[in-house]
């Protein structure tokens, strides 16, 4: 794919904008003090200015991402298909380093029933938060819409992770009081499993739900700080229409 203007990051268009618009002003208000016509000076600055097409690919191909010039090696597809592939190997990494301490604390020795889909739902919300991310920093959208999309991904899929850990411990408390109920344990070792068992599965969802949170935290501050950049500087109809 060749580069072209649209392809900018929305960081670069906003800075080439500002740079494009302070001197177009300058030269447009030069040329009024040498007694031009508005409209003649208007046309004039423009010709003096506003880059051609030929110019602005040779712009968006300086400032094309580095991950932009390698992918362009390969097709769409296969781009894809090897970005969900390190994508599931980086979250399954962060899943072991992440379960291995708690293994070897034998919080899993009896694991709630619920454990399992909690354990899907942090990866999914780690999987998000990776995925935005690479989105944002390696990729750089060129839009402002794409600087949104799939943003409140990671903080939905924290909020099912603790959500369904919450109900995983409801269910849990009432299936082990209606046991309790029908046959009363004869030590503590039983109550202490199940207490610990329920810490297990609350403990796996806040860390999982906190680093979502985190994580979709730190990405909208990065977008918000990209779409303020881009709108405080309104572009003049010229260049609007050469910045496409």
């Amino acid at each position: 794919m060749n580069p072209s203007p649209s392809t900018l990051p929305v960081e670069v268009r906003t800075r080439l904008g500002e740079e494009l618009a302070a001197d177009l002003e300058g030269v447009y208000q030069a040329l009024i003090g040498r007694g031009w016509t508005p409209d003649a000076a208007r046309e004039r600055a423009r010709e003096l200015i506003v880059p051609d097409a030929e110019a602005l690919g040779r712009i968006a191909g300086v400032h094309r991402p580095l991950y932009g010039r390698l992918a362009a090696r390969f097709g769409d597809t296969s781009v894809h298909r090897g970005e969900r592939l390190a994508l599931v190997a980086v979250t399954a990494v962060s899943l072991i380093l992440v379960g291995a301490p708690l293994l070897r604390a034998e919080l899993f020795a009896s694991p709630s029933a619920f454990l399992p889909p909690v354990l899907l739902g942090g990866s999914v919300t780690i999987a998000a938060v990776l995925a935005k991310a690479f989105h944002l920093f390696v990729k750089r959208p060129s839009t402002l819409p794409a600087l949104r999309a799939g943003l409140a991904a990671p903080i939905a899929a924290a909020g099912l992770t603790l959500l369904a850990a919450f109900c995983g411990a409801l269910v849990d408390t009432y299936r082990f009081a209606a046991r309790v109920e029908t046959a009363a344990p004869t030590g503590s070792t039983e109550v202490v499993a199940f207490l610990g068992d329920t810490a297990a599965l609350l403990a796996v969802a806040l860390a999982f739900s906190l680093a979502g949170a985190l994580g979709w935290f730190l990405l909208l501050h990065r977008v918000v700080a990209a779409e303020a950049a881009a709108s405080a500087t309104p572009l003049p109809p010229l260049l609007s229409e050469a910045l496409p």
